[in-house]
């Protein structure tokens, strides 16, 4: 099974833990395992940032996770970490967040239906 999520709450409810990455002509395309174990691929018409994940580290110890989930407009990224002073979540760049799964980051991807507000 393939999704697009280049536009938001339009693949259906997708939920499942990234396990590739491969970037394509296009964009970028996630590999998932999703919860009942059934695998799916997702298209994100972005790429990942390189330059952009090293800027977001700034005052973060070490990564922990990414959450990708479906805006309002466009696919919003978190990442958590840890930090001097403790847990730390941002909102971040998509790029810088699929720089941060291409190295290694774990991350989930979190898509709504439709019918799910």
């Amino acid at each position: 099974m393939t999704t697009d999520v280049a536009a938001p709450r339009s693949a259906g409810c997708v939920t499942g833990a990234v396990h590739s990455l491969r970037v394509t002509d296009n964009g970028t395309e996630l590999s998932l395992t999703l919860s009942g174990g059934e695998q799916t691929t997702v298209r994100l018409a972005a790429r990942p940032d390189h330059r952009s994940s090293h800027r977001v580290l700034t005052g973060v110890r070490r990564p922990l996770a990414i959450f990708l989930g479906d805006g309002v407009r466009a696919v919003d990224a978190v990442l958590l970490g840890t930090s001097r002073r403790g847990p730390v979540r941002l909102n971040i760049p998509l790029g810088a967040a699929l720089a941060l799964c291409d190295a290694g980051v774990h991350t989930v991807l979190l898509s709504r239906s439709e019918n799910e507000e």
